[in-house]
């Protein structure tokens, strides 16, 4: 039996295309349409978004995860090789 943790994060999986459309329109430069404008989020930005949205932090992992982490775009691995520092 899966616990509550891996239950909450698989809803915000599967969840993700619908809430991925509410979190555009609450913060339209922090999730840009255009592939192009797309940046890595903040460290936290995860939780600041589950207190905002009143959504649980495995649901928020699992809604983010799915389009930035499980399966990296081609503009979100742009975006992290982008502003990644790198030694000169």
């Amino acid at each position: 039996m899966l616990s509550r943790y891996w239950i909450e994060r698989d809803r915000g999986t599967t969840e993700s295309r619908q809430q991925f459309v509410v979190l555009r329109e609450k913060w339209p430069l922090a999730f840009p349409a255009k592939p192009e404008d797309v940046r890595p989020l903040a460290i936290g930005a995860a939780g600041e978004i589950a207190a905002a949205m009143g959504w649980s932090p495995p649901h928020t992992l699992g809604v983010l995860g799915a389009r930035c982490i499980a399966k990296p775009s081609f503009a979100m691995t742009n975006a992290l090789l982008s502003t990644a520092s790198r030694p000169k």
